[in-house]
């Protein structure tokens, strides 16, 4: 007995030992992030690929999960180098997530200074890195944004500190994930061939998106609510994933930064096509010939691409790229956006306002041009026709063309003005390479009704490695965007912890904030009519006593039918998004009667109920006259105007450089009409009512202008009628306004109706999530008239 009674206190104190091994009390800071004193509570999620384990890291007191260096295909190595890229195979036991992935294969002296580079290549690159909060969202699943960094697709990896997704996921309360592709001739060789097909960096990201639809449930993410965000070289990514058919359905929306399909108009890939110029830039970059496979697969194999680490990055810099005409990308761009033929996604997009100073920071021979004394026209003009040899334009444009810019940008040359004349020059490379795409691409999109906000970035960083003359230039809202200057407070000042503060709430509220409802319940006498399905109370008759006379059923009027239908599809949306999604209710009778506001107070089922308790059902006196739905319409139209909590906090803490406010909206409207020359009618006037509200609302800084808003109209009537008129999908009716009208008897049909549409509206895949509580379904029998 003794022996046991000492064996089990060896066992209790080794556990005691364990436990305090595995709840230390010591904190570790990293990169700026502090380690809180439970993150020994290593974070474990499983998914379909293996289990992986990570670290838990605190930002702004927010514990957040943090996985780094996540597989998403198999090592593009060996025969596999070139190729399309493999899923990653399952793996045994748990993945240790803990340190950041190597960057793929690239010239690590190409850049100038930047903060948080990592020089650490392998070919063995293709990871992605995870930022998840760890708090569990009552509401279930988190919108997520997607990172895809720049670097002219020979450059750059999202090892780098500087694109730490920490910051910005606890501040937004989002799931940021970041990834790395095949870059230089690894990523873009295009030998017409299954062994090297080109693309392949685009392939690479395409199978990170497909893993994060299967996989970021496990993270709390919400496949259906991604936001892809990328700069430089990830923003023309994204615009080829645009128009791409293997990219469909893997995003909702895109935020592109200083990029985009047409940026910096590389004729060798965007125009020519990529095949012969691929096969020079390797004899050029490997000093020897290439012409088959497997001598391509010798040299890789000989060296590991030694040969773009170890040379100058300008001698490829703009011979890899994205080509057409192939799987990935069918058409050229030009004329895929130009066709309407891309995926839908709402757009956000913009530029520095001194984008050209960078050019003369990466291509170092271009410096003497920047403090010449000489800097005059003469000299513009040859910067000019060097400027276009380096892009491959002179020979398209031809000499007339150039001298047209020439002139256009030199006439207000000042002699001998260097800062001037320096001036004009930065203007002239801006404008070629970002402003002028920027501006052609959102025209591109606009032209097919696609909705498109611009924003334009112009702080000067007090604390940067560069001349202040380089300042609002290229990458310089990355660190704002990721919330470095809360990260390294003692690098930035207020103004800047401030600005990067906004730029998060714009970015994010994009991501999540970007859409309001408006029900609009038509309450005029008709809707007192019986809706004809019976609420049976008598439901125990096989055990009712003989001679008892069952209770006469009764039925819900269409009012009531109504209301709860309404409430329910308003029940499923807070009960998924609890705080981001906002609904208001407008009750229509002869004038407009609104329930609730904006304000998150008034966003609750419970206040809600309350206030309808008082409204009551529709009078049974009056003309028909009386009452026109148009009058409710009116007032959701106001409504939507005005600005959520989240709107004005960010309106009023941005500056111009941060960006414009997205304000989308959806009407939701049951009524009942009688033919469809009414439903043309309303639609009409609903159009110029809009048109008169957005005017107002653009001349004031109380309301907002809705960029785009969708009518969902419900024509209902009782069960035991039919409704003689014609229902249709979306439509658009001008290019702000979308159109659809439903039919729909009343009761349960309704109520199925509404279940449905609220699928279609928050991109759910059905009214429950899995693994999450919802709250109980709320009995429609058992409630009375309203």
């Amino acid at each position: 007995m003794a022996s046991l009674l000492w064996i089990a206190y060896k066992i209790a104190l080794l556990c005691l030992v364990i436990h305090a091994e595995w709840t230390s009390d010591a904190t570790e800071v990293v990169n700026g992030r502090t380690i809180p004193n439970d993150a020994k509570t290593i974070p474990v999620v499983t998914t379909r690929s293996g289990a992986i384990s990570g670290d838990t890291v605190e930002y702004l007191g927010k514990s957040v999960n943090v996985f780094l260096g996540i597989p998403y295909a198999e090592p593009p190595v060996g025969h596999l180098r070139l190729r399309k890229p493999l899923p990653v195979e399952p793996w045994p036991g748990t993945l240790n997530a803990t340190k950041r992935p190597n960057q793929c294969p690239q010239n690590p002296f190409g850049w100038p200074p930047m903060p948080g580079k990592s020089f650490n290549c392998s070919e063995d690159c293709l990871y992605l890195n995870i930022w998840a909060p760890k708090q569990v969202n009552a509401a279930g699943l988190r919108d997520v944004m997607v990172w895809i960094h720049g670097g002219d697709f020979v450059l750059g990896s999202s090892s780098w500190d500087f694109y730490d997704g920490g910051m910005l996921a606890a501040y937004g309360d989002v799931v940021v994930v970041s990834m790395n592709y095949r870059l230089g001739r690894l990523g873009f060789l295009n030998a017409a061939s299954e062994e090297a097909p080109g693309n392949q960096g685009l392939h690479d990201q395409n199978m990170a998106l497909r893993w994060v639809k299967e996989n970021i449930v496990f993270f709390g993410g919400n496949k259906s609510a991604v936001t892809l965000f990328g700069q430089d070289a990830g923003a023309a990514s994204i615009a080829m994933h645009m128009i791409s058919p293997l990219s469909t359905g893997l995003f909702r929306r895109v935020i592109l930064q200083s990029g985009g399909p047409f940026w910096k108009l590389r004729t060798s890939s965007m125009i020519e096509g990529h095949v012969p110029l691929n096969t020079k830039s390797v004899k050029r970059v490997r000093n020897c010939t290439i012409r088959t496979r497997k001598q391509i697969d010798e040299e890789f194999e000989k060296e590991l691409a030694d040969a773009v680490l170890r040379r100058g990055v300008e001698d490829v810099y703009h011979m890899y790229g994205p080509t057409f005409d192939n799987e990935f990308l069918p058409l050229n761009p030009h004329m895929a956006f130009s066709m309407g033929l891309f995926n839908e996604a709402d757009v956000l997009i913009g530029s520095n306002v001194n984008e050209g100073a960078w050019e003369f920071l990466r291509h170092m021979r271009w410096r003497t041009f920047v403090n010449s004394s000489e800097f005059t026209s003469l000299k513009l003009l040859n910067y000019i026709k060097l400027f276009f040899n380096e892009y491959g334009f002179r020979k398209h444009l031809g000499s007339q063309a150039t001298e047209g810019v020439y002139y256009y940008y030199a006439s207000n040359l000042r002699g001998l003005d260097v800062l001037h004349n320096r001036e004009y020059v930065f203007e002239f490379i801006g404008d070629y390479l970002y402003t002028c795409p920027t501006k052609y691409f959102a025209e591109a999109l606009a032209d097919h009704n696609t909705t498109v906000y611009f924003y334009r970035f112009s702080h000067a960083t007090a604390r940067q490695e560069r001349p202040m003359w380089a300042s609002a230039t290229h990458f310089d809202e990355i660190p704002f965007v990721f919330g470095r200057p809360l990260r390294h407070p003692e690098r930035y000042t207020t103004v800047e912890k401030e600005l990067s503060v906004a730029m998060m709430d714009a970015w994010v509220s994009f991501a999540k904030h970007g859409h309001k409802t408006v029900f609009v319940l038509d309450h005029s006498p008709y809707f007192l009519t019986s809706c004809q399905q019976h609420i049976e109370f008598d439901i125990f008759t096989k055990t009712r006593q003989p001679g008892i006379i069952p209770l006469a059923p009764i039925s819900k009027s269409l009012w009531t039918c109504s209301v709860e239908a309404a409430f329910e599809y308003c029940r499923i949306v807070w009960d998924v998004f609890p705080t981001s999604k906002l609904i208001r209710f407008v009750v229509s009778g002869t004038s407009a009667r609104y329930l609730n506001s904006w304000m998150q107070e008034d966003q609750s089922m419970s206040y809600l109920m309350a206030v309808m308790a008082q409204v009551g059902a529709p009078s049974e006196t009056g003309s028909s006259k009386d009452y026109n739905i148009i009058t409710g319409l009116t007032a959701a139209i106001e409504a939507l105007c005005e600005c959520s909590e989240v709107q004005h906090e960010c309106r009023t803490s941005l500056t111009e450089t941060a960006g414009k406010m997205v304000n989308r909206g959806r009407i939701v409207c049951i009524t009942s009409m009688k033919s469809d020359a009414e439903i043309r009618t309303l639609e009409e006037r609903f159009y110029n009512i809009l048109t008169e509200h957005n005017k107002l609302a653009s001349g004031t800084d109380c309301l907002m202008p809705v960029h785009k808003c969708e009518l969902v109209v419900l024509l209902t009537c009782p069960v035991n009628k039919e409704i003689d008129m014609t229902g249709f999908s979306k439509r658009d009716v001008g290019s702000v306004l979308s159109s659809e009208v439903h039919r729909c008897r009343s009761g349960r049909h309704l109520a199925v109706k509404l279940g449905y549409l609220v699928q279609i509206h928050y991109n759910l895949a059905s009214t429950t999530v899995t693994g999450i509580p919802m709250k109980e379904e709320q009995n429609a029998n058992s409630s009375a008239n309203y």
